[in-house]
């Protein structure tokens, strides 16, 4: 460990880069952090094509580190983002010293034509006919622990609000054709699944059957978190994210 290394945060389908900013405060005096927008989100511009997948977003990445002359960087991926973190980690692990999937989604790939349409477009017609402010009204707080206090819920609400249609869209189409589990075989650095007690996204039974599709990889559990931990528990999260990229398996 030492201030010469980069951490880099990568924000989910209903975040922006603010969703660190515990992390950007609190790690910064160890490490190099960053927090990107994901394209499509916050001040980034869209992907150009339609329908990009995940090596398109990986591309993205991996110009932005080239761009800042980050060689490598303890990577983190929350919740959609773990997708693209995945990608870079089997396709470049010389880019990668660990990698942290919080919260993560598995992604349609390893579901049928079938299934993986209709996945698609449940996603992409509910955004639709609510629209993305009422979208994050009526699901943004659902997805946090119960007694999540109201400020958080403010926060990641008027984050999720601010979604563009336009890259979420994106997203959803980058998750219907990746499959997690597919590319954690070709992963061979140490990766940190984190996951929330109160997680209606992605359950902690669904955190624990992930660690076995690597090779080398264990999982922590937040309690009293849902899907936000890093927002909702952020002392307990920055403790884990230094334990971890320092190497204490504790």
């Amino acid at each position: 460990m030492g201030v010469g290394e980069t951490i880099f945060f990568m924000h989910g389908i209903g975040g922006a880069s603010e969703n660190w900013s515990s992390q950007l405060y609190e790690l910064s005096n160890k490490y190099r952090v960053l927090a990107w927008d994901m394209p499509g989100y916050g001040g980034s511009t869209n992907l150009k094509e339609d329908k990009p997948d995940s090596a398109s977003y990986a591309e993205a990445v991996t110009n932005l580190l080239d761009y800042l002359s980050i060689e490598r960087c303890h990577m983190v991926g929350q919740s959609v983002a773990a997708l693209i973190a995945a990608r870079i980690a089997s396709d470049s692990p010389e880019r990668i010293l660990t990698l942290t999937l919080s919260h993560p989604l598995t992604g349609f790939g390893g579901l049928s034509a079938k299934d993986r349409e209709e996945q698609r477009t449940a996603r992409l017609d509910l955004f639709n006919s609510l629209g993305p402010t009422r979208f994050a009204y009526e699901k943004g707080s659902g997805i946090l622990a119960p007694n999540t206090k109201v400020e958080v819920r403010r926060k990641v609400v008027k984050t999720m609000a601010k979604v563009r249609s336009r890259g979420f869209s994106q997203a959803v189409e980058m998750m219907s054709q990746t499959d997690l589990r597919h590319l954690a075989s070709g992963i061979s650095k140490r990766v940190l699944i984190i996951g929330g007690e109160y997680d209606p996204v992605v359950s902690v039974k669904s955190c624990k059957l992930l660690t076995k599709h690597f090779g080398n990889c264990r999982v922590k559990i937040i309690f009293a978190a849902g899907h936000y931990s890093a927002i909702e528990k952020s002392d307990t999260v920055n403790g884990v994210f230094l334990n971890f990229f320092s190497g204490d398996e504790e």
